[in-house]
């Protein structure tokens, strides 16, 4: 791989962890939002949506970002078969 390559490829994967961040962020703090809303049985609403959901967005970025990550490597000539 090319010193140039190498270049592009971590701006690439770089951006790619800078958009997964922003966007866990963003879920956190809707999730976050909705904890203060109240429930009808004692448990506030969006502490259960919290407590479920953050987990959820935060898999489903996860497999978002390795398949991602793996285009990525494909361009640039590093991946696994």
């Amino acid at each position: 791989m090319t010193e140039v390559s190498q270049g592009e490829r971590w701006r690439g994967t770089a951006r790619l962890t800078l958009a997964a961040v922003l966007v866990l962020v963003i879920v956190i703090l809707f999730f976050v939002s909705l904890v203060e809303l109240p429930g009808n049985e004692g448990y506030p609403l969006g502490l259960v949506a919290a407590a479920t959901g953050i987990p959820g967005a935060a898999a489903i970025l996860v497999f978002w970002f390795a398949r991602r990550q793996e285009t990525i490597d494909r361009r640039h000539g590093l991946y696994e078969d």
